[in-house]
């Protein structure tokens, strides 16, 4: 290979290389990290469902006095209605003090009643924010 062949084999390596990464520093990304699908269905990558992910961050965002609405709402943001009856059945029937939305027994005498995912959310959202769940899983809620 002469010197000639050899400079215009380089000056091509380096302009693929730079292109290259120039198309891969470009692309969008999700919150995730994973690169967005060209069509907008979603992320090449996205992550399987999982309801009992989903579960245990709702129930974290409720469990104690005092609830992170935005907690829930950002749980639920890629929950579909399908998906929400798979977090309701993993949610099941849990001990709630209504009275002080948490799961702790202040009376030991008495036991708390069980409540579903349902019961759950409407005493832990104000008014609103449950309607705007309601129109996205009526089916459940």
């Amino acid at each position: 290979m002469t010197p000639k062949e050899k400079k215009i084999l380089g000056y091509t390596a380096g302009g693929l290389l730079a292109l290259t990464s120039i198309i891969l520093l470009t692309r969008n990304k999700t919150e995730k990290g994973n690169y967005s699908e060209p069509t907008g269905n979603g992320s090449v990558n996205a992550p399987t469902f999982n309801a009992n992910t989903v579960m245990n961050k709702l129930l974290d965002a409720m469990k104690t006095t005092g609830t992170d609405e935005q907690a829930i709402f950002k749980a639920l943001t890629n929950v579909n209605q399908t998906q929400f009856g798979q977090v309701v059945k993993a949610f099941g029937i849990r001990q709630y003090n209504a009275t002080f939305g948490n799961q702790i027994n202040y009376f030991p005498v008495y036991q708390l009643p069980y409540v579903n995912l349902k019961g759950w959310l409407r005493n832990e959202l104000s008014d609103e924010n449950y309607s705007t769940l309601q129109k996205k899983y009526p089916n459940y809620l």
